[in-house]
């Protein structure tokens, strides 16, 4: 299938920098550790090659773009300043991050503020060095602090917003561990949006076989529900409002379009191993997917290093109803209809009467909208595949037609 993108329309650019010192226990993106300089100089030739070639087929600016990875300051400052100049070259880009680990936050990371980057990411995870190891972070407590530290530089200097990972339901963690992160690194920067992610085991991960090995014990589900919450409701207090179940931001103008896009399944493209982007074609009617193979190794020997694949109208509406039913804001019904020809209400009818008996202090419906509420969301992964469920078992083509 060939590629055609718009040369004028909103799109997102994903930039996945597979590159990581050490590779965390729960982490099951792809990335890849202890490589040699150079074929990381091999991949960057690559990436720019790719880069250079989508940005002389546009003619506006992406509207917000996310450098990920991975590490991606394990590039390096000046590899990382011919990236966003070229992406810059363009026109000035809404909302424009990189994630940082500790680690590689330096001095030498200020130009990419001056040339066009206006959004900072820094995975901290925690700051409590027994838990850091539990999770076999690369960081340490130390080198945390100075981030931070740059971070608030970074924010007075350049104006760039902060926002940091912090993750929580670790083995062995308290919920006033918790806290004590959250205050402990707000005392020290001016945090404008905080992603807090409870501990899951994915699988693949090394974390995950620790368990099964029985050499760490998970926190039980029961204890998870009571560090959310708790955490959820002190993040409030410091005046982080929620708008999606992991994402908490202190104003509107400081929640991550580059997210939210997503969320509402726009246009965005990604580029490096394993990334992935899904976008419209032929004026609107085939959803495009595409994934980059997740080899370090055949990214930079092959000439085929996406797949492309065409997604049917009801697994669109499946993403669709997986990632709304986790915004605080939930469907908008309309919304729902003009983009896929279905009453929200009508297909749904026997899913909603069910939640409306079992389930009503779970979620808010009014004539225009189906959100969840704070206890709903602690439910979110059973009440999303009771709406999915539906769809894969009754959708026909013809539903859309109606």
């Amino acid at each position: 299938m060939k590629l055609k993108l718009d040369t004028s329309n909103d799109l997102s650019l994903y930039i996945h920098i597979p590159f990581c010192i050490t590779k965390c226990d729960y982490c099951a993106f792809y990335s890849v550790s202890h490589q040699k300089r150079e074929t990381i100089e091999q991949f960057f030739s690559l990436l720019i090659d790719e880069l250079k070639i989508m940005v002389s087929q546009r003619s506006v600016p992406f509207k917000t773009v996310y450098i990920g990875g991975g590490n991606p300051g394990l590039l390096g400052p000046d590899h990382l300043l011919t990236l966003v100049t070229l992406i810059s070259s363009l026109g000035k880009v809404d909302e424009f991050s990189i994630e940082m680990n500790p680690e590689s936050l330096d001095e030498k990371m200020y130009p990419l503020f001056q040339q066009g980057i206006n959004r900072l990411s820094i995975g901290i995870q925690t700051l409590n060095e027994m838990h850091l190891d539990t999770l076999q972070r690369s960081a340490s407590k130390e080198a945390t602090f100075r981030a931070l530290e740059l971070s608030n530089y970074i924010h007075a200097t350049f104006g760039t917003s902060i926002n940091v990972d912090i993750m929580t339901c670790i083995p062995g963690q308290t919920i006033e561990e918790s806290i004590l992160d959250i205050d402990t690194i707000l005392s020290i920067t001016p945090v404008h949006h905080i992603s807090l992610y409870n501990l899951t085991y994915e699988e693949g991960t090394l974390l995950t076989k620790r368990k099964d090995r029985a050499t760490i014990t998970p926190i039980p589900e029961e204890k998870e529900r009571e560090f959310l919450i708790t955490l959820w409701q002190h993040l409030e207090k410091r005046g982080f409002h929620q708008y999606e179940i992991s994402n908490f931001a202190t104003q509107e103008e400081y929640q991550c379009k580059h997210n939210i896009r997503y969320w509402n399944l726009e246009d965005y493209i990604g580029v490096g191993p394993s990334s992935v982007g899904s976008f419209h074609q032929d004026n609107g009617n085939s959803f495009i997917r595409r994934t980059g193979v997740p080899s370090i190794e055949k990214y930079l020997d092959c000439n085929e290093r996406y797949e492309i694949e065409e997604i049917e109208k009801r697994d669109e509406i499946v993403e669709y109803m997986m990632v709304k039913l986790r915004v605080v804001k939930g469907i908008d019904k309309e919304i729902f209809f003009h983009r896929f020809n279905l009453s929200f209400d009508a297909f749904f009818s026997k899913e909603l009467e069910f939640m409306k008996k079992n389930n009503s202090e779970e979620f808010i419906e009014t004539q225009s909208t189906f959100s969840l509420t704070i206890s709903g969301l602690l439910l979110c992964d059973s009440i999303i595949s009771l709406f999915c469920n539906a769809l894969l078992d009754r959708f026909t083509p013809l539903d859309c037609k109606k």
